[in-house]
């Protein structure tokens, strides 16, 4: 954020006038009232009137009785998932931004005017016409999603774009800018299948699917981002977290990766994804070896913590955690990012 932009301070909301509250979905106000309650205020009413605005849709969908239960985004189909953060306080999420009524070629259009009524920037319509042709070229399956985060120092906003599976060369060749035109891995595919945007930063992440890594192709990955020099500290991470020492071949075989290019000059941040339940089994022990490492770690795990807390006992392969993400910044600690749906409520055992 810029030194000249103005963070706009929002009152928190009673729990009678939350919209969604309307929608009456209890996993969300439970999650909502927990972050708000472990943020600052000002944090908190940003998030509160930030969310209001992106699932004002929940209150118009054509499908009501299917609207907390239809998405892609997560395992168990709800509309929104959490992310919390070993590297600070900040809360993030992604939404759906329609009903399910609404065809996925028009969720790209729909989340671009959200970003307008959430106050940002309009996006350069270069990247626009180029987003939209992208998806004009196949099949979709979810169309798009936006993306937040609130945080002391501000918030940020973006969109997330799917790229059909039938033409994901073709988008790549797009950005061969950024991502250069030699194969990202020459024994491997890899596939391009969302790109994100941040209209106010100007920064756009592409994200690819992977069948396997070798840490030699680890490394590789790291060296087209100029980051070859903190292998050692992301394969490091990657065993602490999993518990045990890495070989040759990374454990699991469901990974993604992404590289974030800002405008100009900026460097390029790098992140490395593993399914939470491919890597770590259920909730309970992904719980506990998250919240062990973060002890080790000195991390505040506090929120996470708290937000998870309805599923510190549930076992089985159904996993409301999502997504452990790796970030390798520039500079700077590496950093893990939790994903989850919202639980149930006190003893989440569904």
């Amino acid at each position: 954020m810029s030194a000249t932009q103005t963070i706009s301070v929002q009152p928190r909301l009673p729990a009678a006038k939350r919209r969604w509250a309307i929608a009456d979905s209890p996993r969300l106000e439970r999650a909502i009232s927990i972050i708000s309650d472990n943020v600052p205020a000002a944090v908190a009413g940003r998030f509160q009137t930030a969310l209001e605005t992106i699932l004002g849709w929940t209150l118009e969908s054509e499908w009501a009785e299917v609207m907390w239960s239809f998405s892609l985004l997560i395992g168990d189909c709800f509309p929104i998932e959490f992310t919390l953060s070993s590297a600070d306080s900040g809360i993030s999420y992604a939404a759906e931004v329609a009903g399910p009524e609404v065809p996925d070629g028009e969720r790209l259009s729909r989340a671009f005017a959200v970003l307008q009524r959430l106050g940002q920037p309009p996006p350069q319509r270069e990247v626009v016409d180029l987003l939209r042709r992208i998806q004009a070229s196949g099949a979709l399956s979810f169309g798009a999603w936006i993306g937040a985060r609130h945080h002391v120092d501000g918030d940020r906003y973006k969109v997330y774009v799917e790229v059909p599976r039938s033409h994901w060369h073709t988008a790549q060749s797009e950005f061969g800018h950024l991502l250069g035109t030699e194969p990202l891995l020459n024994h491997r595919s890899t596939q391009l299948q969302i790109i994100s945007y941040d209209p106010r930063k100007h920064r756009t992440e592409f994200y690819f699917e992977v069948q396997g890594l070798e840490r030699w192709e680890l490394e590789r990955l790291l060296n087209r981002a100029g980051l070859s020099g903190r292998s050692e500290e992301l394969l490091t991470l990657l065993e602490e977290t999993f518990g045990y020492s890495i070989g040759e071949t990374l454990p699991t075989v469901n990974l993604g990766f992404s590289y974030s290019f800002g405008a100009g000059a900026e460097p390029t941040v790098f992140s490395v994804f593993a399914i939470s339940r491919c890597a770590l089994g259920s909730d309970e022990r992904i719980r506990r070896q998250l919240l062990s490492l973060g002890v080790r770690k000195g991390w505040d795990l506090g929120l996470y913590e708290k937000l998870s807390a309805p599923i510190a006992a549930r076992g089985g392969r159904r996993t409301r955690h999502s997504l452990l993400s790796f970030v390798v910044p520039p500079a700077g600690p590496l950093s893990i990012r939790i994903g989850m749906s919202p639980p149930v409520g006190s003893c989440d055992d569904e």
